[in-house]
């Protein structure tokens, strides 16, 4: 992958970290459901997916016996980011347009809660392995932060507000703290040399007669 777009990566990672801190402090602490200011969220996921892939990227090159760890993680950290921006913009642009008691009934009668409950699971479980994964290739301090908040940050919705809002704040920090890991990563990795462009098929003219 190019240097350029994992450098993009990163940048997508920071303005994530950024974003969650945002809208966890600002947003889901004041219990602000109006649609507009929840959009900031709505990105957080959308932006981990990529900056995911760039770790992933360049973890996967020295990973050794992390390997397939740390492959695991990723799917499954892919998986539930998906999976989170799903409900995201399910909670911001459809269940904010009705009363709590509707979603109340909503979330007792139907598969919604189940729905949640697994897809919450899946990332969850990813962000486990794969912070796992990257604390063993050394991506220090932010793999900590982002394995240690996985668990409070797939059910921040079951925490209280305040436990919920600052665990995901402590996320939000994680997520830059990674990226930045991974922009120093990208500068100290060397890269390989181009590859010369192949050599066309000679012209009749260019041949021996």
């Amino acid at each position: 992958m190019a240097p350029k777009v994992l450098t993009f990566a990163a940048g997508a990672g920071i303005a994530a970290g950024l974003f969650l801190a945002a809208d966890s402090a600002a947003v889901d602490l004041p219990g602000n459901e109006h649609p507009l200011p929840n959009t900031l969220g709505v990105f957080v996921p959308l932006l981990g997916v990529l900056l995911i892939t760039g770790l992933y990227v360049v973890a996967r090159a020295g990973a050794g016996s992390a390997g397939r760890l740390l492959d695991w993680g990723f799917l499954l950290n892919l998986c539930g980011l998906v999976l989170v921006c799903g409900i995201d913009v399910t909670r911001a642009y459809a269940l904010s347009q009705l009363s709590d008691r509707q979603v109340e009934k909503l979330l007792e009668s139907g598969p919604t809660l189940p729905v949640f409950l697994a897809a919450g699971l899946v990332f969850t479980v990813g962000a486990l392995l794969f912070g796992t994964a990257l604390i063993r290739a050394g991506y220090g301090g932010g793999a900590w932060l982002y394995t240690l908040t996985a668990v409070p940050s797939g059910f921040a919705s079951l925490l209280p507000d305040v436990a919920g809002a600052l665990a995901q704040v402590v996320a939000g920090a994680g997520i830059v703290w990674l990226a930045l890991t991974l922009r120093t990563r990208i500068r100290t990795t060397p890269q390989p040399p181009p590859v010369p462009p192949a050599a066309g098929p000679l012209r009749e003219s260019a041949l021996p007669s």
